[in-house]
């Protein structure tokens, strides 16, 4: 699907608050309501728009946000079918993305503590002992949420960041446990849906998504972007710096950040130090990239490593709730 200016400008619009009105959006993109509908309609028929989710900060809930990546030695169809059946039935896989290059699944995990996300792992590397080559596991610091400005190559950006370190649970009773399930699936579900599916009434709904809100348990509300639909690659660059100090390990985040094409930056213990995921027509305009981060930041890159983010088996942002 060819995209115009408005519908470039409809996806930015929709991409930090998807709970936005048809008339919010029409006012912003000077369409009438009808005109809105029918975009947003012919993204989800061409498969553009996957979906809408809510960003949902796992601490607040009591949960770590963590990372793992892992490669097999080998896998066939059978194995793979094994192990995504495993990945989809688990309650700890928030989401999950097929990758090719070093690694062959990049995981978010939910776990209430390191050490089950330490038995997590190992439960991988032992049942499937014969075809795992490794599993990383990665404690991210904190996950920026960048707009996704690079169809219209603007720097300026809205920012949504996630906090990883550790979880202090907020309390939600079961009325708010079902207002973030039916969000977390559907964020553009109307309120009187929600009211009727929970049984209660919308003054009561409303009350309590703003109050998700304002406790910072809800953080936003995301449209899932299939980005091969619209002739883009999606990659992930993990980079270990050396020899900086924190004015230049902050200079190095704003350069990342000011390029369009990236959606995520991420700070994390150990390896890597710094990594981010970017949009980009191909391969070798991302490495084009990473080459300039190179020559603007000299003898700062100890090294990096590059994946190319495939099929999508999961994407839950509150997995526990399912």
């Amino acid at each position: 699907m060819k995209l115009d200016l408005v519908d470039k400008k409809l996806l930015l619009e929709i991409d930090m608050n998807a709970r936005e009105s048809l008339g919010q959006l029409g006012r912003k993109l000077r369409l009438s309501k009808r005109g809105v509908d029918y975009k947003l309609k012919k993204f989800e028929k061409e498969k553009i728009i996957l979906g809408y989710k809510s960003l949902i900060d796992s601490g607040k809930l009591g949960y770590y946000f963590l990372r793992m990546m892992i490669s097999f030695s080998k896998i066939d169809e059978k194995i793979r079918k094994e192990f995504e059946l495993f990945i989809k039935t688990n309650k700890q896989f928030a989401y999950v993305f097929r990758c090719q290059g070093e690694h062959d699944y990049a995981c978010a995990i939910w776990t209430k503590s390191l050490v089950e996300f330490n038995e997590l792992a190992d439960h991988i590397r032992f049942q499937w002992k014969d075809s795992v080559k490794k599993v990383d596991e990665h404690i991210p610091i904190y996950i920026t949420h960048l707009q996704n400005r690079f169809l219209l190559g603007v720097s300026e950006t809205k920012e949504l960041t996630i906090s990883c370190v550790q979880p202090l649970t907020s309390k939600i009773d079961h009325l708010e446990r079902g207002v973030l399930k039916i969000l977390a699936d559907n964020a553009r579900t109307p309120v009187h849906e929600i009211a009727a599916n929970l049984r209660a009434n919308a003054k009561q709904i409303s009350y309590r998504i703003k109050k998700l809100e304002r406790e910072g348990i809800i953080l936003g509300y995301r449209a899932v972007i299939n980005y091969k639909a619209i002739g883009y690659s999606y990659f992930k660059c993990m980079l270990s710096l050396k020899n900086i100090d924190q004015k230049e390990f902050i200079k190095i985040k704003q350069f990342i950040t000011m390029k369009p094409q990236i959606i995520f930056l991420n700070h994390g213990i150990g390896f890597p130090t710094l990594d981010f995921s970017a949009i980009f027509l191909t391969i070798n305009e991302f490495y084009d990239f990473i080459e300039d981060i190179k020559k603007t930041f000299p003898n700062k890159i100890e090294d990096y490593t590059i994946i190319l983010f495939g099929e999508n088996v999961k994407y839950d942002y509150v997995p526990f709730l399912g």
